[in-house]
């Protein structure tokens, strides 16, 4: 039984039941023991440099990539098999678009050459030998309006746009045969820019100045005019600066986003975006590849980035569904003539025909406003032909509600499923999976037929990085969730796997258990990377290591247990421990009663300041067991006192001797150190008599500013005065304690803090109050020329703590490079 009480104390017992559950999860989740916390061996191996690649299945190449180069393309080749490597340069292109992988072994991309013409380009030719075939698919038909800083009026009169600065006149206005000059001054200028496109027509600023042009010039100028005019000059200059510098590198991506056989003809069609720029459209584009030429095209001022196609109405015929974001980028209306006119500043979700028009339904287009500038929908269509549309948008992050949009009867419908983004929307089965992000939670929702949630998993995100861009894939019969950055989710929706290294984790590609991705952050090329991916058969060595030490702890804290057990039951009241090390290394603790006295850590070449101390706060000890454990021997003394205030009588005593041979010395001969000794011994010994009398404190309201004010004069002679930096910020702090007392307190760490730093250190008083507590904070360097005979036997800190705890206060000693005492006074 006596056993049984020593194995059940606390540590014991937690060391026990740890090993215990170590072993026990070792049996039931095995996966949890293996390397990397997951039942997968994930490895990151660097590849190539580049900013486009794509996985293909030619008989010769299983990889090509695509980088930028001095202002050329090079379409490099690859076989991962043999590291073969072919390669092709495209003078004069730039490359941003992500590649395709088309089921004849073959891969095409899109470039744009630096007349801003896009092309088509096919990576092998009909018979597998490598190209690339180009094919042209767009001339940018706005280049020479875009490039010109004039306007033409009537086809007939040029109309060019400069400014001035004098601001004593408005403009200028020059009349030629078929041109007109027009200046205005720079900051009437600025102010018409600064009109919003939708108020330029009722602008007074702009009714005044078309006023006056018509007048001057005889020709009629509306609002419209005179803001085409500043639009197509400010439009003019940005386009000459971008194409005579690098800038022209980040225009006109192109993308291929589908392939389907569009217009039913047998024929495979490329779906092309063409990324516009901040004053020219984007485009949408279908191009035959089998019959090289360009079926359809249509220019939009806002961005149509996401494309599903589909059969929504069940006529035989594929419709598109276009997701358009806002780029923010305020147009005229009447820069280009558009038969679609969706506005820059809004995004939109709309059906389309094969043909790229506008579907309408029972009289109305199939058209749906989700937001301003850069949100974006995730869709998802229904059998039924409704579509769900979910919104995505930086700059919002309000909840949001899941819509439910059919455009057959022109309705609209608010679902119970609130978040904050979306992020991924699509088929599930016979269900669909909604992933977003709400309230510091990734959620994933399973929503059925009916639109009910049947189920929802969620991982917290709120002190993660920004998880977004999700990939799924199916790996060893368990689906996975990719998300960027590197994060893996199994299919509990649990993170088995990260690594925020790759902030810009990227243009994802998995086949086989291998996945491939672009690591970079605004930086290109960028670095081609791949994750391979194995079922994980090898042992997590830090979780067996853990285990191992665990045990070793055990034993060790068992055997050290026995060796050094102190003899409770024999000891009663206070007692002191001496430990001998090595046989010439002393180091000693007191324990019990004499708590008041706790010495810091203490190492001696002798044992005989331990037996002073021992004399000063006892009447008697007696040693009641010695144990010799080959290098350590351990002494244990039982100590006969009768309370703490004996203690302090006893070391009051001795300090008025000091007093009584002081004067003796005094009366001899006079000197000033021995005054200065005098005075001290005095001022310790009233101290002393002071604190005896802790139990019977007198409590009442002090200002603890004033207070330490008034201790600071009785330093005010001592030579490390200036050295003490006291500046409170406030005024007064008032507190209830006994005044005496709180003075000893301070005045012992002072001295302290004067007598164990070197000359010339600072020795800082800080003072914050707060509604309820005083916190007193004093710090000074430790003087490391302090021989172990010159340290005190620390009563004053020791004297401290206990007035301190008596009001009800906290006492903290902090001692690294600095020595910091911290009394927190509670009002």
């Amino acid at each position: 039984m006596k056993i049984l009480k020593k194995f059940m104390q606390p540590v014991n017992l937690l060391l026990v039941i740890l090993i215990i559950a170590g072993f026990t999860v070792g049996l039931l989740r095995p996966d949890w023991v293996l390397e990397g916390k997951t039942a997968l061996n994930i490895q990151i191996e660097k590849r190539h440099y580049c900013n486009s690649f794509s996985l293909i299945d030619n008989p010769n190449y299983d990889m090509l990539m695509l980088a930028n180069s001095a202002g050329n393309v090079d379409v490099l080749y690859q076989n991962q098999n043999n590291d073969h490597f072919a390669q092709r340069e495209l003078s004069n292109y730039k490359v941003y678009s992500h590649l395709i992988e088309r089921i004849d072994n073959n891969a095409w991309f899109c470039l744009i050459n630096r007349d801003l013409n896009s092309y088509l380009f096919k990576a092998f030719d009909d018979e597998g030998n490598i190209g690339p075939i180009k094919y042209l698919i767009q001339e940018d038909p706005w280049k020479s309006n875009l490039l010109r800083s004039y306007s033409v009026f009537d086809d007939t009169i040029k109309v060019n746009l400069s400014s001035f600065e004098d601001p004593d006149k408005t403009y200028i206005i020059d009349v030629f045969n078929d041109s007109i000059s027009i200046s205005i001054e720079k900051d009437l200028l600025n102010n018409l820019i600064s009109v919003p496109i939708n108020q330029v027509e009722f602008s007074p600023i702009y009714c005044d100045l078309s006023s006056e042009l018509t007048e001057n010039s005889g020709r009629n100028f509306t609002n419209q005019d005179i803001y085409r005019l500043i639009a197509e000059k400010r439009r003019a200059s940005w386009y000459k600066d971008s194409l005579n510098s690098d800038r022209w590198k980040t225009l006109f991506n192109g993308t291929i986003l589908e392939v389907c056989d569009i217009d039913n003809d047998g024929d495979d069609d490329f779906i092309i975006y063409i990324d516009g720029s901040r004053f020219a459209p984007s485009y949408l584009l279908c191009y035959n590849p089998t019959k090289e030429r360009v079926l359809w095209e249509k220019p939009f001022y806002c961005s149509p980035k996401r494309l599903k196609v589909t059969d929504i109405d069940n006529d035989g015929f594929l419709e598109m569904i276009v997701v358009f974001y806002a780029n923010g980028i305020e147009c005229s209306a009447d820069w280009f003539d558009f038969d679609i006119r969706l506005e820059s500043t809004k995004s939109y979700v709309a059906v389309f025909d094969n043909n790229c028009q506008i579907k309408s339904y029972n009289g109305h287009e199939a058209l749906l406003e989700t937001g301003n500038f850069t949100t974006y929908s995730e869709i998802q269509v229904l059998p039924s032909g409704k579509i769900l549309t979910a919104i995505t948008t930086d700059y919002d992050d309000s909840l949001k509600n899941l819509l439910l949009v059919d455009f057959f009867s022109n309705r609209i419908d608010t679902l119970d499923i609130t978040y904050q983004q979306a992020e991924h929307l699509q088929e599930f089965g016979e269900n669909i999976e909604f992933i977003y992000k709400k309230e510091g939670k990734l959620t994933k929702d399973i929503i059925n037929s009916d639109l009910a949630v049947i189920n929802s998993v969620s991982i917290d995100i709120e002190n993660r990085t920004n998880l977004k861009y999700i990939t799924k894939f199916t790996l060893f019969d368990k689906e996975y969730t990719l998300l960027r950055p590197c994060n893996v989710l199994d299919d509990k929706f649990n993170l088995i796997y990260q690594n925020e290294e790759f902030l810009s984790f990227h243009n994802i590609q998995i086949k086989d258990n291998i996945i491939y991705f672009l690591d970079g952050y605004k930086e290109k090329p960028y670095l081609l990377k791949k994750m391979t991916i194995n079922e994980n058969h090898q042992i997590n060595s830090l979780y067996i290591e853990i285990w191992l030490i665990l045990i070793l702890i055990l034993i060790t804290y068992r055997l050290t247990s026995i060796f050094f057990r102190i003899p409770q039951k024999e000891v009663d009241g206070s007692y002191a421990v001496l430990y001998r090390f090595a046989g010439f290394l002393y180091n000693w603790r007191i324990f019990g009663k004499t708590s008041v006295y706790t010495q810091p850590v203490v190492m001696s070449m002798s044992p005989k300041r331990f037996h002073d101390i021992m004399k000063d706060i006892c009447e008697n000890y007696q040693l009641l067991t010695s144990r010799n454990l080959g290098l350590v021997q351990l002494s244990v003394y039982k100590l006969f006192i009768g309370n703490e205030m004996h203690i302090i009588q006893r070391i009051a005593h001795d300090i008025k001797n000091q007093v009584h041979l002081a004067n003796l010395k005094l009366g001899e001969n006079s000197d000033g150190d021995l005054e200065e000794s005098m005075r001290m011994i005095f001022d310790k010994s009233a101290m002393l008599s002071d604190f005896s009398r802790i139990n019977l404190m007198q409590k009442t309201e002090i200002d603890l500013i004033c207070l330490i004010d008034t201790i600071l004069i009785k330093f005010s002679s001592h030579k490390r005065y200036n050295d003490i930096l006291w500046e409170p910020e406030e005024a007064a702090i008032k507190i209830t304690a006994d005044e005496n007392l709180i003075q000893i307190a301070i005045i012992n760490i002072l001295k302290n803090a004067i007598d164990y730093s070197p000359d010339d250190s600072q020795i800082a008083i800080i003072i914050n109050a707060d509604k309820s507590s005083v916190n007193i904070n004093i710090t000074n360097q430790i003087n490391p020329d302090i021989t172990e005979t010159q340290k005190g036997s620390g009563i004053g800190l020791m004297a401290t703590e206990k007035i301190i705890t008596a009001h009800g206060g906290e006492f903290r000693f902090q001692k690294t490079d600095n020595a910091t005492v911290e009394i927190i006074l509670y009002k």
